[in-house]
């Protein structure tokens, strides 16, 4: 049997089992079929680079790809969450978008200064032009790739790459700003 026909058998027969599994994850209906259209989608345009060849191990790779598409789902989510709600808070307290700084285990000097970077950094993010921001918020603070980003506002990875390479420049220009200990002359 060829993977394409496995994969719309495995569709046609799991499809229930990939919406149920969606909503242990905490989706809604329409977004577990989302979820699992996306994720067949997916595997029928690199259904080449699938090793697999038995319709068990074509179903595992299934299962592990829209298991992987749901954490992504989740942590895309989570980071929107906590882009609106450290939006809403006072600019002046640091946004704590990284668990290191909230460590109560860590070196407290190390906290705060790694708070301070956190602020000075999501500050000179914000003084970017608007071509610029989201793009850096994805990459530096939720950790997303260029082709995540690209996927996220509907761009190519290399329209992302050139962003983001031009970004890094005027980023730097502003965090330079911000250093008391550059040299003067």
């Amino acid at each position: 049997m060829v993977k394409t026909e496995i994969v719309k058998e495995i569709y046609t027969q799991y499809y229930s089992f990939f919406i149920s599994m969606g909503k242990r994850y905490g989706f809604g209906n329409e977004r577990c079929k989302d979820i699992t259209h996306d994720t067949f989608v997916n595997v029928l345009l690199n259904i080449d680079s699938i090793t697999a060849d038995t319709r068990s191990g074509i179903r595992s790779y299934v299962i592990a790809a829209y298991r992987h598409r749901c954490l992504s789902a989740l942590r895309k989510k989570k980071f929107r969450n906590q882009f609106r709600g450290s939006r809403e808070e006072s600019s002046a307290a640091p946004e704590g978008d990284c668990d290191q700084a909230r460590n109560i285990h860590a070196n407290p000097l190390q906290a705060v200064l790694f708070a301070e970077e956190i602020r000075l950094l999501n500050h000179a993010i914000d003084r970017l032009p608007p071509k610029y921001r989201q793009p850096f918020r994805l990459k530096f603070v939720a950790g997303y790739k260029p082709k995540e980003i690209a996927e996220e506002l509907g761009l190519t990875a290399t329209e992302i790459k050139n962003i983001m390479y031009r970004g890094e420049k005027k980023l730097a220009k502003i965090l330079n700003r911000f250093n008391p200990l550059k040299d003067e002359g």
